[in-house]
């Protein structure tokens, strides 16, 4: 298993590539076991399957991958990886549920074969090159992916405000699909948000209120009940954290208020606003 060096990047890491598989996939979309099989082979440059079953056959070169990849230079370990992943990604869910082996196939498995740090660039600029103009969910929870793999993972903030957008945006969804997708999206920010330095936490932490503000039916997760509030006084200071405070308590939520300072200063904007 990889050892991450921050606990937050890992959960964004886990978050974000999750976000890629969770977007539904309409029935147009799957395709038939030996085309999975076929792609694979294609993709990894490797030998044909040795199996007819796609899940056995991938969950074995998983973890070949796993076993060899310290081996490999960056690029090479970066295009297998991503070939593992395309894979996945073309497996119906319901084919994953048959499996019986304690060595299951899973998405927690693909998360653990990422190849070790030494490979991140070349696999974060892979995955950018391959998500430039991303439109669907998918592509954007992959593309939120590699810029956590890149040099400043805080600039995958950027792509989940686009991404939040697409969702709301997206006609195709259901409501409970829309939800689902803006609750990740928001797990993802609040991860990402202990990553980045002070300006980025009140920035995200202000779009997070902005969104809040709008009207239900534009919001996405409507039965939010409560607000998880970073230490904004030690992030900028009790200027720059009252006005984002005042906001937040006049949304009329319970808040979950990071800090000592910052929850003083909440209670004292709290008894002022009464």
């Amino acid at each position: 298993m990889l050892d991450f060096p921050h606990p937050c990047r890992a959960s964004a890491l886990s978050l974000a590539l999750a976000l890629s598989f969770v977007a539904p996939v309409r029935a147009a979309g799957l395709i038939g076991a030996d085309t999975v099989l076929q792609r694979l082979a294609e993709a990894a440059k490797s030998e044909p399957a040795t199996t007819a079953d796609p899940v056995a056959e991938l969950n074995a070169r998983v973890r070949a991958f796993v076993r060899d990849s310290a081996s490999l230079g960056p690029a090479q370990s970066a295009a297998q990886w991503i070939a593992l992943y395309d894979a996945f990604a073309l497996l119906p869910p319901e084919s994953l549920y048959g499996q019986n082996t304690p060595d299951r196939l899973s998405f927690q498995l693909l998360i653990e074969s990422l190849p070790d740090p030494v490979a991140w660039d070349a696999l974060s600029a892979s995955i950018r090159a391959r998500t430039e103009g991303a439109k669907t969910p998918r592509d954007f929870g992959l593309r939120i992916l590699g810029a956590l793999l890149g040099a400043d993972p805080a600039a995958s903030l950027a792509v989940t405000d686009a991404l939040s957008t697409a969702i709301a945006a997206d006609k195709k969804l259901e409501d409970y699909e829309r939800e689902n997708l803006q609750e990740s999206v928001k797990h993802i920010s609040e991860a990402l948000a202990a990553l980045s330095g002070d300006a980025d936490v009140l920035a995200a932490f202000a779009r997070k209120l902005a969104d809040l503000e709008k009207p239900d039916s534009s919001r996405g997760s409507s039965y939010e009940s409560s607000i998880e509030v970073p230490d904004l006084v030690l992030r900028g200071g009790v200027e720059a954290a009252e006005p984002l405070l005042l906001r937040a308590l006049r949304l009329d939520k319970e808040l979950s208020v990071a800090g000592e300072g910052t929850r003083r200063l909440a209670t004292k904007l709290a008894l002022r606003e009464i």
